[in-house]
């Protein structure tokens, strides 16, 4: 029996389904916490960024009919916690696995920058450390683009919440069952786009709101025409892709673009499965802090969202007291003929003309006594232990009544707090970088470059040497995994063979380097002091050297590498060998019969004993 097949009609219109349903499902994005209690997180989202602002949805005070005043609590808070939690890009570095990823490491650490500087990774930085106290949670978008002149590029784009589409449910994004981001371009720019199908003659609308499509009924439009467009990472049918009916039951990590569910009619641009091979879709999320069954992230504006409308409440009272003390209060005798208009003038003319002397008079108001300054004062003690933003712990004075105990421990409190964020970020950065940014950057290197990046002969020949020992693991473990075993004569051949290509191939330099580079096989994304501190580490090292002067070389090779330089150069003065000595000064003699204190001279025999660390060679033993 012929196996039914699925008509590329059928594929587009189901695919427009799925994205249609996540649409709707997530529109409200209900995260329910118990059978009781649930939250509405985009109108959340809307409510924590009017704190920030300052915005009342009533401006004026029913009762006085005069503007009230919005309190910064929310904004003071917010923007001293950031000073606390600033992460610079000099906080993220890269560190050599072992010695002989020096040279790789020195490529990647100069390639990275290069590209972090290039898209001012130092503003989406602020940026994204400013809207995660906000909004609790921050989505970069991190993707391979070109420059107008056709060069590759890196891109990281910040996602706003309110165009994300996800079960509130789900625990991260690269676990979720399915990621839909929200965004509009423009007919052109769609129809622009490399392997989109379907893209002619697409109608825009100035009627969308960029940030929420729920404002489209109160947005005030744009200029230009733009049409909305929806990508979807997750989980499909296989048959999308085999056009099986029988794979309908299985699914895979797929990718859809849809375009016009808000516009002109819905359109099918994209349908493919996954094209990373680990799986990943190509987001990252930070959160202030996680909590359970919500996968939206709680930060500083949430958690004082309630304190921030009590203290507008008593100061507002407090204002209208103040103002209605200063003007004072008149009882009027009822047909005296006292208009509004008459006592409106009276604070500018200071009279009103009455025919009798009991028609008007004041009226005894008590004067406010101090609640309303201690309840100032117990909102902001509550501000303090909500978000651990203590006055000591972000840099603000401390009231001259505090004791230097109770400063220190709000000061440890305060810090440890805001460690536990930095340290979400620097996972952040780890995964943006690892997962992505990495792949992307090492697709980025040409030979040119290359060659810029070793200013001598030496250093490039250890990204040579690297280079060709990876080639030579690669048919190595095909061999493995055909069964045979490779003697040390084939071992030396396949190094022979591999140096051979490194000479005749143009891009095989570049080729091995790019994959050595983009699957992390000699180097570590390193942030802040999340995996090591490189200060006592630099400072154990070096206090090394009296006792061990011998391992002088591999030790100032291990500091610069911590420290984020490139491997030093030799003085000239340098250049010939020098003796070693012992912590007395006395000479030693060298191992193996070697000068003192020269570097390991780059052999055949050491590029086998870099792929003896390899993992083919670890099968080997197991065999």
């Amino acid at each position: 029996m012929a196996k039914k097949k699925l008509s590329n009609q059928q594929v587009y219109d189901e695919a427009i389904s799925i994205v249609r349903n996540e649409k709707r499902q997530w529109d409200e994005a209900t995260a329910f916490v118990t059978e009781k209690v649930a939250f509405r997180m985009r109108y959340l989202l809307r409510q924590l960024r009017k704190n920030y602002w300052g915005i009342f949805d009533s401006p004026t005070d029913p009762s006085t009919g005069r503007a009230k005043t919005w309190i910064p609590l929310t904004q003071s808070t917010v923007d001293n916690i950031v000073k606390s939690i600033d992460m610079d890009p000099k906080d993220i570095t890269f560190k050599a696995k072992k010695p002989e990823g020096y040279a790789i490491t020195d490529v990647t650490r100069s390639k990275v920058r290069d590209e972090l500087e290039k898209i001012n990774f130092t503003r989406k930085q602020d940026e994204a450390e400013r809207n995660v106290s906000i909004d609790g949670t921050v989505v970069w978008k991190i993707m391979k683009g070109e420059n107008k002149d056709g060069t590759p590029k890196l891109i990281i784009k910040n996602v706003d919440l309110l165009n994300v589409y996800i079960d509130p449910t789900e625990d991260n994004i690269q676990d979720a069952y399915r990621f839909t981001e929200r965004s509009l371009s423009t007919p052109s720019e769609v129809a622009r786009m490399t392997g989109w199908m379907d893209t002619d003659d697409i109608k825009g609308s100035t009627g969308l709101a960029r940030i929420d499509s729920q404002y489209r009924a109160i947005s005030t439009g744009t200029t230009a025409e733009y049409v909305d467009v929806w990508e979807m990472w997750g989980k499909i049918p296989k048959s999308f892709i085999t056009r099986s009916e029988e794979d309908s039951e299985t699914e895979i990590d797929g990718h859809i673009v849809v375009s016009g569910l808000e516009t002109s009619g819905p359109r099918c641009h994209l349908v493919e499965e996954n094209p990373n091979k680990y799986g990943f879709k190509p987001y990252e999320e930070v959160r202030y802090s996680k909590v359970a069954n919500r996968w939206y992230g709680v930060g500083p504006a949430e958690k004082i969202m309630w304190l921030q409308i009590w203290m507008n409440t008593i100061m507002n009272i407090r204002i209208n007291r103040s103002y209605i003390t200063q003007l004072g209060l008149y009882k009027i005798r009822k047909g005296s003929g006292i208009t509004p208009a008459m006592l409106s003038r009276l604070s500018a003319n200071g009279a009103v003309v009455v025919n009798n002397m009991d028609d008007m008079a004041p009226l005894e108001t008590p004067s406010g006594d101090n609640s309303s300054y201690e309840d100032e004062r117990v909102i902001g003690d509550w501000t303090q232990k909500a978000t651990g933003a203590y006055d000591i712990s972000v840099g603000n004075e401390t009231p001259a009544s505090s004791t230097a105990t109770a400063t220190a421990i709000q000061n440890t409190n305060g810090k440890s707090g805001f460690t536990l964020v930095k340290e979400e970020f620097q996972q952040f950065y780890k995964n943006v970088l690892n997962r992505h940014g990495l792949p992307i950057i090492a697709d980025m290197l040409i030979q040119g470059e290359m060659l810029r990046f070793s200013d001598t002969e030496e250093e490039f020949k250890d990204v040579i040497d690297k280079a060709v020992a990876h080639a030579a693991n690669a048919e190595l473990d095909k061999r493995f995994a055909q069964g045979h075993i490779p003697s040390e004569a084939v071992m030396m051949r396949e190094i022979q063979s591999a140096t051979e290509k490194a000479q005749k191939q143009k891009n095989f330099l570049i080729k091995n380097v790019h994959k050595i580079i983009a699957e992390h096989l000699d180097t570590d994304v390193v942030c802040g002091t999340s995996d090591i501190d490189p200060n006592v580490m630099i400072q154990q090292l070096t206090s090394m050297l009296p006792i061990a002067p011998e391992y002088k070389t591999p030790i100032i090779n291990e500091v610069f590498d911590l420290m984020g330089l490139a491997k030093p150069k030799l003085p000239p003065q340098s250049a010939q060998p020098q003796p070693m000595v012992d912590a007395k000064g006395q000479p030693m003699n060298a191992p193996q019969g070697q000068p003192g204190n020269m570097p390991p001279i780059s052999t055949p025999q050491n590029m086998q004993q870099q792929m003896m660390g390899a993992n083919t060679m670890q099968q080997a033993v197991n065999r």
